[in-house]
Protein backbone atom coordinates (compact mmCIF):
# COMPACT_ATOMS: atom_id res chain seq x y z
CA UNK A 1 0.00 0.00 0.00
CA UNK A 2 2.99 2.27 0.87
CA UNK A 3 4.16 1.88 -2.64
CA UNK A 4 0.87 2.53 -4.50
CA UNK A 5 1.29 6.18 -2.37
CA UNK A 6 4.21 6.58 -3.26
CA UNK A 7 3.85 6.05 -6.78
CA UNK A 8 0.56 8.30 -6.87
CA UNK A 9 2.82 11.42 -5.66
CA UNK A 10 5.48 11.18 -7.88
CA UNK A 11 2.82 10.58 -10.66
CA UNK A 12 1.39 14.05 -9.33
CA UNK A 13 4.79 15.80 -9.26
CA UNK A 14 5.15 14.76 -12.79
CA UNK A 15 1.98 16.08 -14.34
CA UNK A 16 2.86 19.14 -11.87
CA UNK A 17 6.51 19.50 -14.05
CA UNK A 18 4.83 19.49 -17.14
CA UNK A 19 1.81 21.68 -16.39
CA UNK A 20 4.49 24.28 -15.02
CA UNK A 21 6.76 23.88 -18.04
CA UNK A 22 3.58 24.79 -20.17
CA UNK A 23 1.90 27.71 -18.40
CA UNK A 24 5.65 29.39 -17.85
CA UNK A 25 6.10 29.19 -21.63
CA UNK A 26 3.36 30.82 -22.57
CA UNK A 27 2.86 34.88 -22.17
CA UNK A 28 0.08 36.36 -21.79
CA UNK A 29 -1.48 38.85 -24.49
CA UNK A 30 -4.51 41.49 -23.79
CA UNK A 31 -5.74 43.71 -26.11
CA UNK A 32 -7.87 46.63 -25.58
CA UNK A 33 -10.07 47.97 -28.54
CA UNK A 34 -13.04 50.10 -29.52
CA UNK A 35 -15.82 49.63 -31.46
CA UNK A 36 -15.80 52.44 -34.54
CA UNK A 37 -18.38 51.53 -36.09
CA UNK A 38 -20.73 52.55 -33.10
CA UNK A 39 -19.03 55.29 -32.33
CA UNK A 40 -19.69 57.07 -35.61
CA UNK A 41 -22.81 56.01 -37.09
CA UNK A 42 -24.91 55.12 -34.10
CA UNK A 43 -23.26 57.35 -31.18
CA UNK A 44 -22.38 54.85 -29.14
CA UNK A 45 -19.20 53.82 -26.75
CA UNK A 46 -18.66 50.18 -26.84
CA UNK A 47 -15.09 49.03 -25.39
CA UNK A 48 -13.63 45.92 -25.39
CA UNK A 49 -10.98 43.72 -23.57
CA UNK A 50 -9.18 40.71 -24.84
CA UNK A 51 -7.46 37.64 -23.19
CA UNK A 52 -5.82 35.14 -25.12
CA UNK A 53 -5.77 31.59 -22.96
CA UNK A 54 -2.89 30.20 -25.57
CA UNK A 55 -2.00 31.21 -28.91
CA UNK A 56 -5.79 29.88 -30.74
CA UNK A 57 -8.18 31.15 -28.26
CA UNK A 58 -9.26 33.70 -25.94
CA UNK A 59 -11.94 35.05 -23.97
CA UNK A 60 -13.01 38.91 -23.87
CA UNK A 61 -16.10 41.23 -22.64
CA UNK A 62 -17.39 44.53 -23.70
CA UNK A 63 -19.86 47.30 -22.60
CA UNK A 64 -21.83 48.86 -24.82
CA UNK A 65 -23.44 52.58 -23.58
CA UNK A 66 -25.56 54.86 -25.88
CA UNK A 67 -24.43 58.16 -25.69
CA UNK A 68 -26.79 59.57 -28.75
CA UNK A 69 -30.78 58.54 -29.03
CA UNK A 70 -31.02 59.39 -32.53
CA UNK A 71 -30.24 55.40 -34.11
CA UNK A 72 -30.59 52.77 -31.94
CA UNK A 73 -33.02 51.70 -29.24
CA UNK A 74 -30.48 49.91 -26.84
CA UNK A 75 -29.51 51.87 -23.89
CA UNK A 76 -26.56 49.67 -22.41
CA UNK A 77 -25.30 46.15 -23.26
CA UNK A 78 -22.57 43.62 -21.69
CA UNK A 79 -21.02 41.10 -23.79
CA UNK A 80 -18.88 38.15 -22.58
CA UNK A 81 -17.16 36.32 -25.46
CA UNK A 82 -15.04 32.85 -25.97
CA UNK A 83 -13.02 32.92 -29.45
CA UNK A 84 -10.97 30.03 -31.13
CA UNK A 85 -8.89 31.60 -33.98
CA UNK A 86 -7.77 28.92 -37.17
CA UNK A 87 -5.39 31.38 -38.75
CA UNK A 88 -2.02 30.48 -39.03
CA UNK A 89 -0.10 32.66 -37.05
CA UNK A 90 -1.06 32.95 -33.66
CA UNK A 91 -3.50 35.28 -31.86
CA UNK A 92 -4.83 36.42 -35.27
CA UNK A 93 -6.86 35.25 -38.37
CA UNK A 94 -10.27 33.88 -39.09
CA UNK A 95 -12.10 33.75 -35.82
CA UNK A 96 -15.38 31.89 -34.42
CA UNK A 97 -16.69 33.42 -31.59
CA UNK A 98 -19.41 32.23 -28.74
CA UNK A 99 -21.02 35.13 -26.81
CA UNK A 100 -23.77 36.25 -24.11
CA UNK A 101 -25.13 39.44 -23.99
CA UNK A 102 -27.02 41.26 -21.36
CA UNK A 103 -28.91 44.21 -23.31
CA UNK A 104 -31.46 47.14 -21.97
CA UNK A 105 -33.58 48.13 -24.73
CA UNK A 106 -35.51 51.65 -24.72
CA UNK A 107 -39.28 50.74 -25.43
CA UNK A 108 -42.51 52.89 -26.37
CA UNK A 109 -45.38 51.49 -24.79
CA UNK A 110 -48.75 53.11 -26.27
CA UNK A 111 -52.42 52.20 -24.67
CA UNK A 112 -55.64 53.69 -24.78
CA UNK A 113 -58.23 53.18 -22.34
CA UNK A 114 -62.22 52.85 -23.04
CA UNK A 115 -64.52 52.81 -20.08
CA UNK A 116 -67.35 53.09 -22.37
CA UNK A 117 -66.16 56.39 -23.29
CA UNK A 118 -66.50 58.12 -19.94
CA UNK A 119 -62.48 58.81 -19.72
CA UNK A 120 -61.56 58.10 -23.10
CA UNK A 121 -57.76 58.47 -22.84
CA UNK A 122 -54.20 57.43 -25.36
CA UNK A 123 -51.26 57.70 -23.67
CA UNK A 124 -48.11 56.40 -24.62
CA UNK A 125 -45.12 55.57 -21.64
CA UNK A 126 -41.35 54.79 -22.31
CA UNK A 127 -40.49 51.92 -20.18
CA UNK A 128 -37.20 50.03 -20.43
CA UNK A 129 -37.08 46.27 -21.13
CA UNK A 130 -33.71 43.72 -20.69
CA UNK A 131 -33.30 40.69 -21.84
CA UNK A 132 -30.60 37.81 -21.93
CA UNK A 133 -29.09 36.29 -25.24
CA UNK A 134 -26.89 34.07 -26.39
CA UNK A 135 -25.46 33.62 -29.70
CA UNK A 136 -22.75 32.98 -32.36
CA UNK A 137 -20.35 35.46 -34.45
CA UNK A 138 -17.46 35.14 -37.27
CA UNK A 139 -14.63 37.59 -37.59
CA UNK A 140 -11.02 38.07 -38.57
CA UNK A 141 -8.33 39.72 -37.07
CA UNK A 142 -5.62 41.90 -39.01
CA UNK A 143 -2.32 42.96 -36.91
CA UNK A 144 0.20 45.24 -37.72
CA UNK A 145 3.91 45.63 -36.31
CA UNK A 146 2.44 42.95 -32.78
CA UNK A 147 0.71 46.43 -31.67
CA UNK A 148 -2.07 47.65 -33.64
CA UNK A 149 -5.24 45.46 -34.30
CA UNK A 150 -8.35 46.01 -36.09
CA UNK A 151 -11.04 43.02 -36.23
CA UNK A 152 -14.50 42.85 -38.02
CA UNK A 153 -17.08 40.15 -37.10
CA UNK A 154 -20.61 39.53 -37.91
CA UNK A 155 -23.10 37.62 -35.30
CA UNK A 156 -26.71 36.78 -34.31
CA UNK A 157 -27.85 35.81 -30.90
CA UNK A 158 -31.43 34.67 -29.68
CA UNK A 159 -32.95 36.50 -26.84
CA UNK A 160 -33.66 34.09 -24.15
CA UNK A 161 -36.58 35.40 -21.80
CA UNK A 162 -38.24 38.46 -22.45
CA UNK A 163 -40.43 38.03 -25.40
CA UNK A 164 -41.22 41.28 -25.84
CA UNK A 165 -38.72 42.81 -27.23
CA UNK A 166 -38.53 45.07 -30.21
CA UNK A 167 -36.41 42.58 -32.01
CA UNK A 168 -36.23 38.78 -31.48
CA UNK A 169 -32.90 38.37 -32.20
CA UNK A 170 -29.74 40.09 -31.02
CA UNK A 171 -27.42 41.63 -33.45
CA UNK A 172 -23.42 41.38 -32.64
CA UNK A 173 -21.26 43.20 -35.40
CA UNK A 174 -18.48 45.72 -35.43
CA UNK A 175 -15.27 47.48 -36.93
CA UNK A 176 -13.06 47.41 -33.98
CA UNK A 177 -9.72 49.31 -33.87
CA UNK A 178 -7.60 49.07 -30.44
CA UNK A 179 -3.90 47.65 -29.58
CA UNK A 180 -2.31 44.82 -28.09
CA UNK A 181 -0.40 44.82 -24.82
CA UNK A 182 2.53 42.14 -24.48
CA UNK A 183 4.02 41.54 -21.29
Amino acid sequence: MKNNWILIVFALFGCAQIWAQDTNSYKPVREYSINAFDLIAAGALDLQYERYLNENSSYGGAVFIRLSDEITDRLFSTTAFYRQYFGRSPYKGFFVEMFSAYQVNEDYFSYYYDDFCFECTHSTEERDQSDFSLGFSVGSKLVSNDRFIAQFYLGVGRHLFNSAMNEPVYARFGIHVGLRNRP
